[in-house]
């Protein structure tokens, strides 16, 4: 074996690694935020997310991309522990039905499959028909990089030879080794397979090799200093060693199980891997919901321990479609924290009350921090070369960000003159409040329906809310008037005037920025 020949197995490898990622990232692209209605539809119970894993690990092809998410999802407050670990024991198992794909020879229909992948994605313009068009054309791609390994001989098979990998020994340190190396297990599954059917090895040596795999991938990409990912990981660890006790205690009838299935080496190991994560899928199912609490004692985790969590796992980032609708909630939760100090320092002002103007000031501070954070994961997206309608969303996240910041600072300006008013024992006519109440009413209504854009874009609803800011500009010019009247007639004090004034400047403020939402979001 000369340099040449390791060059073309290594070049090899890497078609294959890179079929497989461009694959999973169009899957990504072309689900979107969907994956996270999907899980709400199907995760009704924390074993209705083993099934969410399953199906979504069939969708991605990629266990470690929807073991991520999860993980990403849990740390964002979105899932439970429980129903994180369901999510990746289903993946795992969905994630070895990619290997049957390597039995199958690619025939006409591939070069159909890349020649109208190649149509969509270059001459269309659409987003939803390009993301279409990569799914076809990696699909397409990643036929012909099972058939070039097939066809060629892989010769870094010789080192295998010399490993003596029938020792189960050698054989759990080369698949926990190999499974650290891919990041995974689905590569080194297609390898064994190529290597079985070029005879380098025996179906017989693969079992341990499966098994550390499955293990090994344990460890990808785990965070030891997160509490939540090691209750994970060691729950893991415990269901796969009791998987790896049942399959080797009974390996000779599971080898003569699967070979009175198939004698083809590519099924052979796909139909025992299956067998392998199908029975540690089954003893989470019998055991999750415990296994987690059990764990949690042993290594001190409390799982029901309450924590401040972070807005965003940086995790998701991979997945920028599914990142900013995590991001958009985030900044509909920075909106609700607005309203919150709109509702406060109303209700402070008209009762002459500073209690809650201490939460309007709190509420301030968390909204700036927030935005500081989502900046910085924005920065992060927007690094990634997204398509046009992605790059176009978070351009508008921006401005609607920057409107929820100036509703914030109107809270708190009011804030500061409510303080001042109850300092000075001000007193206000009737009239005044009852009007004031009038125009806050209107305000509330038109922040509390831009906020609701956010989350679910109404046109309808974004065009009322224009017409009802017209109502607020006229109001403003109304109240003032009428105030004017009541200095006049001696009913109120200047100073008192001034910040009424001031009062429903900024409530026209907040009413300017909720219709600047409802515009964005319309024109989007």
């Amino acid at each position: 074996m000369n340099i040449t020949d390791i060059g073309s197995s290594l070049g090899a490898i890497a078609l294959l690694i890179y079929g497989t990622i461009l694959f999973s990232s169009s899957v990504q692209e072309l689900l979107g935020n969907r994956l996270i209605h999907f899980l709400n539809f199907h995760g009704k119970n924390n074993k209705g997310f083993i099934l969410s894993g399953l199906l979504l690990s069939l969708l991605i092809e990629n266990s470690v991309i929807v073991r991520n998410i999860s993980l990403g999802f849990l740390k964002s407050g979105i899932i439970s522990v429980d129903q994180t670990l369901g999510i990746i024991m289903g993946s795992n198992l969905g994630s070895t039905l990619l290997n049957y794909i390597a039995y199958f020879r690619p025939n006409y229909w591939s070069y159909v499959l890349l020649a109208l992948g190649t149509a969509l994605y270059f001459f269309y313009k659409d987003t939803q028909t390009k993301s279409i068009g990569k799914l076809l054309l990696s699909t397409g791609f990643l036929f012909f990089c099972f058939f070039f390994l097939r066809t060629h001989d892989l010769e870094l098979g010789v080192f295998v030879d010399r490993l003596n990998i029938s020792s189960i020994f050698v054989g759990l340190i080369i698949g926990l080794i190999s499974a650290f190396i891919f990041r995974g297990f689905t590569i080194p599954v297609f390898l064994l397979q190529i290597l079985l059917t070029q005879g380098f090895i025996s179906f017989d040596a693969t079992l341990p090799v499966l098994i550390s795999l499955n293990i090994g991938s344990i460890f990808v990409l785990s965070r030891s200093n997160e509490e939540s990912n090691r209750l994970i990981m060691w729950s893991q660890l415990i269901i796969y060693c009791l998987t790896s006790l049942i399959v080797l205690t009974f390996s000779s009838q599971f080898i003569d199980a699967v070979n009175s299935i198939t004698s083809n080496g590519m099924l052979q190991i796909a139909v025992i891997n299956t067998i392998i994560n199908a029975i540690a899928m089954l003893i989470s199912l019998i055991f999750l919901g415990n296994v987690t609490s059990v764990v949690g004692e042993f290594i001190h985790i409390d799982n029901k321990k309450e924590k401040q969590l972070e807005l965003l796992d940086e995790r998701i980032l991979v997945t920028p479609a599914l990142a900013l609708e995590q991001i958009k909630k985030i900044v509909y939760r920075m909106g609700l924290l607005s309203l919150n100090s709109l509702e406060k320092v109303m209700n402070s002002f008209i009762s002459q009350d500073s209690h809650g103007l201490n939460q309007v000031f709190e509420n301030d501070k968390m909204i700036k921090e927030m935005e500081e954070q989502m900046n910085r994961y924005l920065v992060i997206l927007g690094k990634n070369g997204l398509p046009g309608e992605l790059s176009a969303t978070i351009n508008n996240v921006y401005d609607i960000m920057a409107d929820i910041i100036s509703v914030s600072n109107s809270t708190a300006d009011i804030a500061h003159y409510t303080q001042e008013s109850i300092d000075a024992n001000l007193t206000y006519s009737s009239d005044g409040i009852k009007e004031l109440k009038g125009m806050y009413a209107k305000v509330h209504h038109i922040l509390q329906n831009s906020l609701s854009l956010i989350l679910e874009k109404n046109k309808d609803k974004a065009n009322l809310i224009l017409q009802r800011e017209n109502e607020v500009d006229t109001l403003q010019i109304q109240l003032r008037n009428d105030h004017i009247e009541r200095l006049n007639r001696g009913e109120c004090i200047p100073q008192s005037g001034l910040i009424y004034i001031d009062i429903i400047s900024e409530l026209e403020r907040v009413s300017d920025h909720g219709a600047d939402i409802a515009y964005i979001i319309k024109g989007d």
